[in-house]
C-alpha cells in the first residue's frame, strides 16, 4: 500500500525503495511478487530508466497464463509506462487488455476496476480521443461513488487525470474545479498532508490559460516544493518561466 501510494503521488525514488524491500522479502514463487516488480519498474520509468522498466513488465507478464489473475497489475503498470511516453495506441491496447483479463478472470474489486478504467481514459486521452476519455473518466468516479470513495486519494489521483483531459478537451474552467478537488482530497488523506507535483503544475497550465498568472506562478511553486520527481520538476520549472514571461 505505501509503495503504491509513494507512486500515486510522484514520490518515485522512496516508492522504489520500499518496494525493493518487500519483494526482496518474498519468495519468488508469491504471485504477489510479481506485481510488486512492476509497481517498481513503473516508479523506475518515472526517473529516467524507461527500457529497463519495460522489459522488467514484459517479463513478468511472459510468466504467466492468460487467465491468471496475476497479470492485472502488470499489465495496467504496461498501459501507463506507454500513456506517460505519448504511445497512445500501444496504452490504449495494454489499457483495455488488463481491463478485460480483470473481468475475464471474475476479479470482483470495484476499486481496482475504477483504477483499470481511469488508465482506458488516460489512453483516449493520449489517442486525443477526448470524448472517449472523458466517458471513461467518468465511468471510472462513478465506481468511487458507489463505494463511498469520492473523497478518496483513489478519488483524487481520478480528478487530477480528469482535470487534465478536461483541460485538453478545451475546458479550462472545469479542469481547474477538478483538480482543486483533487489537491484538497491531498490535503486531507495524505499521510502528511502532501501534494501531487504533477497536479499543481497542471493548475497551473490551466490558470496560466486563464490568464490568472500570480496564481499560476503559486501553482508551480507548491510543485517545485514537494520532494522532486524530476521529469515533474522540469514541466513546473519551464512552465513557471512561461508565466515569468506572459508578466513581463
Amino acid at each position: 500500500f505505501v509503495g503504491k501510494w509513494y507512486i500515486d503521488h510522484d514520490q518515485f525514488d522512496r516508492a522504489d525503495r520500499i518496494l525493493t524491500r518487500a519483494i526482496d522479502s518474498l519468495p519468488e514463487s508469491v504471485p504477489a511478487r510479481s506485481a510488486l516488480i512492476c509497481d517498481r519498474a513503473y516508479a523506475r520509468s518515472q526517473l529516467g530508466h524507461t527500457d529497463e522498466a519495460a522489459a522488467a513488465i514484459d517479463r513478468e507478464i511472459a510468466r504467466y497464463a492468460p487467465d491468471d489473475p496475476a497479470l492485472s497489475t502488470c499489465l495496467e503498470q504496461r498501459a501507463g509506462l506507454a500513456n506517460d511516453h505519448n504511445e497512445g495506441q500501444r496504452g490504449l491496447e495494454y489499457s483495455l487488455q488488463a481491463l478485460q483479463h480483470f473481468e475475464a478472470t471474475g476479479q470482483q474489486s470495484l476499486r481496482s476496476k475504477a483504477t483499470l478504467l481511469m488508465n482506458v481514459a488516460a489512453a483516449y486521452s493520449v489517442k486525443g480521443m477526448p470524448d472517449r476519455a472523458l466517458e471513461y473518466y467518468q465511468r471510472s468516479f462513478d465506481l468511487l461513488e458507489r463505494l463511498g470513495r469520492a473523497e478518496s486519494l483513489d478519488a483524487s489521483q481520478l480528478l487530477s487525470n480528469w482535470g487534465v483531459g478536461l483541460f485538453a478537451a478545451g475546458n479550462p474552467l472545469r479542469a481547474r474545479d477538478l483538480l482543486e478537488r483533487s489537491i484538497a482530497i491531498d490535503q486531507r488523506r495524505s499521510l502528511a498532508g502532501e501534494h501531487a507535483q504533477y497536479t499543481n503544475s497542471n493548475l497551473g497550465s490551466v490558470l496560466r490559460a486563464l490568464g490568472r498568472y500570480a496564481e499560476a506562478d503559486k501553482a508551480y511553486d507548491v510543485a517545485l516544493s514537494v520532494f522532486p520527481n524530476p521529469q515533474a520538476k522540469v514541466y513546473a520549472l519551464v512552465a513557471k518561466a512561461r508565466v515569468a514571461g506572459l508578466q513581463g
